[in-house]
């Protein structure tokens, strides 16, 4: 755990690759029957030209992965978090998630803070953004 409260500025970076195997078993287990994550002669013939992530597993990585990033610096909750998907995540693509503290406000009705942050996927080798995303958290030391 990190000796210090998230400051302004503070990130992380995590790079990982969208495998073939896991698009299709997370889009079976989040109930989304959209071809091109099942399919691959469809997913072929689609502008995509093979299979795309979810939606819910694109914003699972990045949510989970602010998660991991904000509770090394001690215990919090999620208040809120929004996305952007802004171009389909072919499986096999290589990601970077990333999320950055943009602002950190002092709640004496929340006993914390709450913490403002800016995240994104974008494709490692070129970095096209592919989601964006912001989010508020509460950390708060008695919630651990």
């Amino acid at each position: 755990m990190a000796a210090r409260p998230l400051r302004v500025g503070d990130r992380a970076e995590k790079e990982l690759v969208l495998d073939r195997a896991e698009v299709v078993r997370l889009a079976t287990e989040l109930g989304d029957p959209n071809p091109l994550h099942h399919d691959e002669a469809v997913a072929r013939a689609s502008r995509f030209g093979g299979l795309i992530a979810s939606g819910g597993h694109l914003l699972g990585l990045l949510t989970s992965f602010c998660a991991a990033f904000t509770t090394g610096y001690g215990p919090g909750v999620g208040l809120g978090f929004s996305y952007e998907l802004r171009r389909a995540a072919l499986a096999g693509t290589p990601v970077r998630l990333r999320w950055e503290v943009t602002a950190v406000e002092r709640s004496e009705r929340l006993r914390g803070d709450v913490v403002t942050l800016a995240g994104a996927i974008e494709d490692a080798r070129d970095g096209t953004v592919l989601v964006t995303g912001a989010g508020r958290v509460l950390a708060r030391g008695d919630l651990g």
